[in-house]
């Protein structure tokens, strides 16, 4: 749904958002790569990386002035910026359809992982700014966001329990989180939440924590599936249900509480800088 905010409320190309990426990437590969040594007795490699959603949120942004041009000269005519997101719409889900087919063929690499998914997402943002949801009704957009989930629901159960082992491998996209349904349903919970005035308070917690939602991503998933046994076997977190919630909100904070040290240094030299 990032990607879709970053539309749907506009954005465009700065070297220093870029930059800021690439250092928010580059602070949590070093503690990455420290965490490792010092898990594992010195035995893990520096490897630097934004993950593929960094890598591709940054490809995205070196194509945001181009995408932007393009809507800003199709929304003068909104009936033809409506016969181009359709064509664009089809072809999307004319590359998504092999994927889920017994021939697994894809024209396009459309899977979830990857810049088309985020292109698609910004691109329907932008769309979006261009109509008038104001004639949407907020019931209707909440039946509909459930409706998706029930969808999602029944394709998991059906592929889970009801379709035979062999299909599994073919029909694993569907239940993938790119599957149409669950875009849709990102789309419409972010479109919900643009109508609620959240109380003061949250709105000052998500304020604060949304800077460092990136950095906590990059940390918890580029950590080296060696150190993750490493602090299981050292800490006994992810035992039963209740012990993978607790491993959830103790590597959160961690995340949150090494992202806030960043913040910090990053605030103390600007304000020398200046």
């Amino acid at each position: 749904a990032f990607a879709f905010i970053t539309g749907f409320y506009g954005t465009r190309f700065k070297w220093s958002k870029a930059s800021l990426l690439l250092g928010v990437g580059m602070f949590a590969s070093v503690v990455l790569w420290g965490a490792g040594n010092c898990l594992l007795d010195g035995g893990a490699a520096y490897r630097f990386s934004l993950g593929w959603f960094g890598n591709s949120y940054l490809a995205l942004l070196l194509v945001v002035p181009f995408v932007n041009a393009a809507v800003e000269k199709l929304s003068r005519d909104v009936r033809a910026f409506r016969m181009a997101y359709g064509c664009y719409c089809a072809a999307m889900l004319i590359a998504w359809l092999p994927t889920v087919s017994r021939f697994d063929v894809c024209p396009a690499g459309w899977f979830g992982h990857s810049f088309n998914t985020l292109l698609f997402l910004y691109v329907t943002g932008r769309y979006l700014t261009v109509c008038d949801l104001s004639k949407v009704g907020t019931r209707t957009l909440g039946c509909c966001f459930v409706l998706c989930l029930i969808c999602h629901v029944a394709f998991v159960g059906g592929i889970n329990y009801i379709l035979p082992v062999q299909w599994l491998p073919s029909l694993n996209q569907l239940r993938d989180f790119n599957a149409p349904w669950l875009l849709l349903a990102a789309i419409l919970i972010v479109i919900l939440f643009s109508r609620v005035k959240l109380p003061r308070l949250l709105d000052r917690v998500a304020g604060l924590l949304a800077p460092s939602m990136f950095a906590v991503y990059l940390l918890h998933e580029g950590c080296n599936p060696a150190v993750s046994r490493a602090l299981y076997a050292k800490f006994g977190l992810g035992q039963g249900l209740a012990g993978c919630l607790v491993t959830a909100v103790m590597v959160f904070l961690i995340c949150l509480a090494l992202d806030s040290l960043r913040r910090a240094v990053r605030q103390c030299i600007k304000m020398r800088r200046t």
